[in-house]
C-alpha cells in the first residue's frame, strides 16, 4: 500500500481549551514492509464519543467531571500511539508515553504510582469495538536514567514461568542509551505474525522453515564466537544468566544464559547449544543494535 500522505501534520477537530493542535511538526506516520503497515501517531487525541480521526477507531471509557457538567466528549492524549496492521488487517495498538523521570520511580509502588496509573489509563480505559484491537501494552520511557533500564511489570512467579505474548513496563529513552531494541523487538514479531503466517502459505516447506526464523532464528556463528568468548573470558560467568547484566550491557530484557529449558514464548528466543560439555541455553532473538553491543563487548574482552 502507498499512502498519498505518508506524512502527516494531523488536526484534530477536538475544540478543548486545554488541547492545542501540534503546529510545529509532522504528527502521523505511514511506514509499509510487505503486507504489514505501521502508523506512529504523536499525540494523537483518542476520543470518549464516536469520534473517530485519522483511522484511529479506539475510544475512552471514562468520563471527567468538566465533561459530564458541560456535556462534552472526555478524551485521552497519550505521547505515542503506535499502531500495526498485520497481513489480515487486524490492528494491534500500543500506547507509549514520555515521562522525565527515573525508571524506579515509575515503577514504585505498581500497581499503584505513576505507572499503574498510566496503564488504568491508557489500557483499561481505552476501547475498541474489535476486541482484537485493543491496547496491547503501555511504556512509559524515563529521560532521567544515565544507563540502560528496562523493565516490565509481569515479574511474578507465575509470569515468568509463562511469559505474555505483550508486556508493559518502564525503559529508558535518552540520547546516550534506549530501550527501544528491546522493547520493540518483543512488539513487532507478535503483531506481525500474521503476515509471516501467509507468506509460509504460499512458500515450498523449505521456505517455511526459513521463513519461520524471520524473528526467532537470530543466532550466527558469529554470535556464538561471541558468547563462547564471553563464557572463557575474565568477567564472572554469574552475570551472564543475569537479567539485569543483560539489560545494562547489551540492552535486552532477558539473560543472556539460562541453565534450564525456556518455556512459553521464551522458547522463540533461545537455542539450545553444548559448550564445555554442558548444556545451555543461548539467547537468539538478536536485533542489530544489540548485536552490535554483543560483539563489541566480546572484543573488548578478548583484546
Amino acid at each position: 500500500m502507498r499512502y498519498k500522505q505518508p506524512i502527516i501534520k494531523a488536526h484534530y477537530s477536538l475544540k478543548n481549551p486545554y488541547f492545542k493542535n501540534e503546529d510545529q511538526v509532522a504528527t502521523v506516520y505511514h511506514l509499509c514492509s510487505k503486507n504489514t503497515h505501521v502508523c506512529l501517531y504523536y499525540q494523537p487525541v483518542i476520543y470518549g464519543d464516536e469520534t473517530e480521526e485519522y483511522d484511529i477507531a479506539l475510544h475512552r471509557l471514562s468520563a471527567s467531571q468538566k465533561s459530564i457538567q458541560y456535556h462534552k466528549p472526555s478524551y485521552w492524549t497519550p505521547d505515542y500511539l503506535l499502531s500495526v496492521r498485520d497481513a489480515l488487517g487486524t490492528k494491534h495498538n500500543f500506547i507509549f508515553d514520555a515521562k522525565f523521570s527515573r525508571g524506579d520511580s515509575l515503577c514504585r509502588r505498581f500497581p499503584q504510582g505513576r505507572l499503574g496509573e498510566s496503564i488504568l489509563k491508557y489500557k483499561s480505559d481505552i476501547a475498541a469495538l474489535n476486541p482484537d484491537e485493543q491496547i496491547k501494552s503501555v511504556w512509559l520511557f524515563c529521560g532521567r536514567e544515565t544507563e540502560q533500564y528496562c523493565q516490565t511489570v509481569e515479574r511474578s512467579i507465575w509470569a515468568t514461568e509463562h511469559p505474555q505474548q505483550y508486556n508493559s513496563g518502564v525503559g529508558v529513552l535518552t540520547p546516550s542509551s534506549n530501550c527501544l531494541d528491546s522493547v520493540l523487538g518483543t512488539i513487532l514479531p507478535c503483531a506481525v505474525k500474521n503476515d509471516d503466517e501467509i507468506n509460509h502459505s504460499s512458500n515450498s516447506a523449505e521456505n517455511k522453515n526459513t521463513n519461520s526464523n524471520k524473528y526467532t532464528n537470530r543466532f550466527t556463528c558469529n554470535d556464538h564466537s561471541d558468547i563462547r568468548q564471553l563464557i572463557n573470558s575474565t568477567i564472572d560467568t554469574k552475570c551472564l544468566f543475569n537479567t539485569q547484566w543483560s539489560q545494562k550491557r547489551l540492552g535486552i530484557d532477558h539473560p543472556l544464559l539460562r541453565k534450564q529449558p525456556p518455556k512459553g514464548l521464551e522458547k522463540q528466543k533461545y537455542q539450545k547449544i553444548t559448550e564445555k560439555d554442558a548444556i545451555i541455553f543461548v539467547y537468539s532473538n538478536w536485533l542489530p543494535t544489540n548485536r552490535n553491543k554483543l560483539h563489541s563487548l566480546a572484543k573488548k574482552l578478548n583484546d
